[in-house]
């Protein structure tokens, strides 16, 4: 009788919800730019021309695009994503530091094609165009899209795009 409880226990909590699941980014961007969007891939290395422009014809054209790019920090890298729905952009960042992957967001406000001398992911000079944001809401803040908030001030925000 206990093995049979404890069995049914154990595929009770490896089958709940948010036990050790990690957030997908790849969903995440997916379900915001819906399912005829652009990808435009990685804009790393030497892709990051090719990338930025994928994505700057989709914006321009209105069309829902993704493009992605990496930091590496001391201890971790992030994962960052400019994503648009072809009206709406958000800048997405998901760390591989962090247990379950959590993700954080903010709306790109008043997106715009760069004169290929600011780098939207480092501020450093690039020499292509690429897409930044005027500013990203919530000032000061971002929005929790998954995961949990594990302290700091302030709080996160709830996510509805």
């Amino acid at each position: 009788m206990t093995t049979r409880r404890s069995l049914a226990l154990w595929v009770l909590v490896a089958a709940s919800p948010g036990c050790d699941e990690r957030c997908d980014l790849d969903q995440e961007v997916a379900d915001l730019a819906g399912p005829d969007a652009v990808d435009c891939g990685s804009a790393d290395g030497e892709h990051g021309k090719e990338a930025w422009a994928c994505a700057i014809d989709a914006f321009e054209a209105k069309e829902a695009f993704r493009v992605s790019w990496t930091t590496q920090g001391v201890d971790s890298t992030s994962t960052y994503v400019l994503v648009s729905d072809g009206e709406k952009m958000w800048k997405l960042a998901q760390d591989d530091y962090e247990k379950n992957g959590d993700i954080d967001g903010w709306d790109c406000v008043s997106p715009y094609v760069t004169d290929g001398k600011v780098d939207p992911k480092a501020n450093e000079l690039l020499d292509y165009p690429s897409i930044a944001c005027e500013r990203l809401d919530p000032d000061g803040n971002h929005y929790q899209v998954c995961g949990t908030f594990s302290g700091g001030d302030p709080e996160p925000l709830a996510f509805d795009p």
